[in-house]
């Protein structure tokens, strides 16, 4: 996928998951919970592969640098919470 920075300017990317930890390759505009999510590292593997920034460090996402929202909805049995 090769989608030049600006057409990505200002697209928000929700990820409906465990939520999103912190990470500098990152940008979470907004964190919505529901219920009490698993505090384990499903959601930030999915945001990663997604939206990681395209720096020298890691890996690089399918659309690097977009504002993520995380909506936390899943425990660690991937049961909705």
């Amino acid at each position: 996928l090769d989608v030049p920075a600006a057409a990505l300017a200002g697209v928000d990317l929700y990820v409906v998951d465990t939520g999103i930890a912190a990470s500098p390759d990152l940008t979470v505009a907004e964190t919505i919970t529901f219920g009490t999510p698993a505090a384990d590292a499903h959601g930030l593997h999915v945001a990663g592969s997604a939206a990681a920034d395209d720096d020298s460090d890691g890996v690089v996402g399918m659309a690097p640098g977009v504002r993520l929202v995380s909506v936390a909805v899943l425990d660690a049995r991937g049961r909705a919470t």
